[in-house]
């Protein structure tokens, strides 16, 4: 038989199609000492993805349609995986005025978000998820509120008391988990929900999709693997 690409022998391997990363941090412009678009890529590209979604944490953040569009043509000139950029809520990724959501949409954004800054103002919130409807691109939303949340560094439980630390209550994620669906459920918008870490938050994403709510989940690995027992 006649291949007209090469051919491998991948007995014992898994073989998948290349992975996609809803959240990189290629942290350019202003944090190439962590990493770069170049760097980024390479590594992604050798560890199995063919695809990543940058997040706006850079410096300034990526927050209108000329930044965008010059990291767009940046990542041309570079070998790896291609890279498709998620564009800041708030100016800044500040929490206090929306972006341009529309002209970055139309310049290639393909999500909104601030990152792990969570917009804690609900009425600019709505606003922005009535922007991303518009646009047909999903926010992707760090679900905490930080009055609740404060200077905790874990769990708030008894490992925590036992520990003398200042604990994060699960109602700091799970009342804005429910903040946000209800928002999603007014506006219609797309709302990906991003770092999730307790079974609560789960439970009430898994409801609102049962209720037709258009909203998705993540959890980061070490949530799944790990509880403040190991601490």
């Amino acid at each position: 038989m006649k291949f007209d690409r090469r051919a491998f022998e991948a007995k014992g391997y898994l073989v998948v199609p290349g992975f996609i990363d809803l959240h990189a941090h290629l942290r350019e412009p202003g944090f190439e000492d962590s990493e770069t678009i170049e760097t980024g890529r390479r590594a992604a590209l050798r560890g199995g993805f063919t695809t990543i979604c940058a997040m706006p944490n850079t410096e300034p953040a990526i927050d209108s349609p000329g930044l965008l569009k010059e990291l767009l043509a940046r990542g041309k000139s570079v070998d790896g995986a291609r890279v498709r950029y998620v564009a800041a809520i708030t100016r800044g990724r500040k929490g206090r005025e929306l972006s341009d959501m529309v002209e970055l949409a139309a310049a290639g954004a393909i999500a909104f978000s601030d990152d792990g800054s969570p917009v804690e103002d609900s009425h600019l919130f709505r606003s922005a998820l009535e922007y991303a409807r518009v646009t047909g691109r999903p926010v992707i939303e760090h679900a905490q509120d930080l009055a609740l949340s404060a200077k905790g560094v874990m769990h708030e439980g008894s490992v925590s008391a036992r520990l003398g630390l200042p604990g994060m209550p699960a109602a700091a994620e799970e009342s804005a988990v429910a903040r946000d669906i209800a928002l999603a459920r007014m506006t219609g918008a797309n709302l990906h929900l991003t770092h999730l870490s307790t079974a609560g938050s789960i439970e009430l994403v898994r409801r609102a999709k049962a209720d037709g709510v258009p909203v998705t989940c993540d959890v980061t690995p070490h949530h799944l693997a790990m509880t403040d027992e190991w601490v």
